[in-house]
């Protein structure tokens, strides 16, 4: 058991069992744990199927669970959080409505924030001020790049989940024009086999007539319409007819893009899918595919339209992640476009193209590794220039990317021991090294030595080491006359470490 407070991201795709992890760690933190449990949710619809799934779940156990949202009446939310104050409550499902300052949840011991990506980093670090050794739990299958960034470089910790459900199908994904002819047969094939449809059309004042129009195209078809604007009863017994079955395409703005688990409706149309971002159409996609059929997503474009091409590299980055694992390539491509964002601020997403995503990573690898060991932080780079042999010889390593991996990883170094990991690592996988190997192992020890001790050239003349040591805007320079009876990388690397560290403690 660990004394730190937990704040673990889980990420895997659509309907890959996050909230199934969720119940466990709820059940935990009540049961062994006796504390409170909050869930953050992003709609009123679900935080309802999150409501009636704990209660389902937790029926026979001492668990009691409760719900408050925005379309509640206020009398019946004032009773539920004074059950929660009283610890009559154990596990408090709500949307922003549980970061109001009336909510007090004194045993908290809990937070769930799922579909993290739904929420603002204000919203869930209130509510994380709520207790400062509280455990926190993140949902997502496409984090924002702040949250999948701090995650990546162990800021906070994460957990993957990579195995589908068992006879889970990839889904089937079609970028159309929007044709009549296309979405009467789209619709036809899925209600000839006994399933539902979703038919996405972002847009409350137009949704009645689009629905008429689709209800012309497929007469036979049982149309319900859910929209944000609509009452909580109205929209909740939509939503429970469209389950059970009496309805067979559900007309829906975007508030069915979070946790509508519908296993018989798999087939999706997406009206204008060039408006919407890529988390987006990427949660809108996961309502289908959810049980053991083939799943069909249709996002339609407008006919004759030029697209602009950030639309298109969105819908294409869509239907190459239309696989297993879809979501964390979502997430990693949307952290290359938008970058990481402020990890000590709120900004959910950042300027990395101002100084490269490659710097930014290194530096800030750089700053979490020295917390971390409690080191100074040093943000030194030091420039070599040599005509040694030095380098990964082809017919040692014949592979490109592995040649430019281990390229990369030894740049990347700040002390002995990593290059060394990676020395002993290249002499396990690829043999005993040639001599160019040893010369880039040495050479990159003096370059490790260099930026430790503010050096930012150190330059290799045949003859001669001219070196330039930078501190704050006082610059040193040196030179080392190299012996004549250096012959090799080790007698080079001893030399010079030993010289330059007479120089700079004088």
């Amino acid at each position: 058991i660990s004394e730190k407070a937990m704040d673990r991201l889980i990420c895997g795709d659509v309907g890959y069992g996050k909230t199934e992890v969720a119940m466990r760690a709820a059940f935990k933190a009540v049961i062994d744990g006796k504390k409170q449990v909050a869930i953050l949710v992003p709609t009123t619809v679900l935080a309802m199927q999150h409501f009636e799934n704990f209660t389902q779940r937790m029926k026979g156990f001492p668990i009691r669970v409760g719900v408050v949202s925005r379309v509640q009446a206020a009398k019946e939310a004032k009773e539920t959080l004074k059950k929660v104050k009283s610890g009559q409550i154990d596990i408090l499902v709500g949307t922003h409505r549980l970061l109001s300052k009336d909510v007090a949840i004194p045993n908290l011991g809990l937070i769930i924030v799922d579909e993290e990506q739904r929420f603002g980093v204000k919203a869930k670090e209130h509510l994380k001020k709520l207790k400062t050794t509280v455990d926190c739990l993140t949902l997502s299958a496409t984090p924002i790049p702040r949250t999948l960034y701090m995650s990546l470089v162990h800021a906070r910790d994460m957990s993957v989940i990579n195995t589908p459900p068992q006879d889970r199908l990839p889904i089937k994904t079609v970028i159309a024009e929007t044709d009549s002819e296309l979405i009467q047969n789209a619709l036809l094939r899925e209600f000839a086999r006994g399933g539902q449809a979703f038919y996405i059309h972002n847009r409350v004042e137009s949704i009645y007539q689009k629905a008429d129009a689709i209800q012309n195209l497929v007469p036979s078809a049982r149309i319900g319409v859910v929209h944000g604007q609509m009452d909580a009863d109205g929209a909740d017994e939509i939503f429970h007819r469209f389950k059970s079955g009496e309805i067979d395409l559900l007309f829906a703005t975007t508030i069915v893009e979070n946790g509508v688990d519908i296993p018989n409706a798999n087939t999706i149309l997406i009206e204008r899918a060039d408006t919407y971002g890529l988390a987006d159409l990427y949660q809108l996609r996961g309502r289908v595919g959810r049980w053991n059929r083939a799943a069909y997503a249709y996002f339609l474009i407008p006919k004759n339209a030029r697209l602009p091409e950030i639309a298109r590299k969105r819908l294409n980055a869509l239907v190459e992640s239309s696989g297993y694992g879809g979501g964390m390539k979502i997430a990693m491509r949307d952290l290359e476009i938008r970058g990481a964002g402020d990890i000590l601020g709120v900004q959910q997403s950042g300027q990395v193209s101002a100084i490269g995503f490659h710097l930014y990573c290194k530096l800030l690898k750089r700053a979490i590794d020295s917390l971390k060991k409690k080191q100074p932080i040093s943000f030194n780079e030091t420039k070599m220039e040599f005509s040694f042999d030095a380098r990964l010889p082809v017919e040692y390593i014949n592979e490109v990317s592995i040649r430019m991996e281990l390229y990369h990883r030894l740049g990347e170094t700040a002390s002995f021991e990593e290059i060394d990991e990676i020395l002993a690592e290249i002499k396990d996988r690829f043999g005993p090294p040639p001599p160019p190997v040893i010369w880039l192992y040495r050479l990159t020890r003096i370059r490790a030595f260099g930026a430790a001790n503010h050096f930012s050239l150190l330059k290799f003349n045949h003859v001669s080491l001219s070196a330039e040591r930078q501190l704050g805007k006082t610059i040193e320079k040196y030179t080392l006359i190299l012996p004549k009876k250096i012959q090799t990388p080790k007698a080079l690397e001893e030399f010079v470490l030993q010289e330059l560290t007479k120089k700079i403690s004088r």
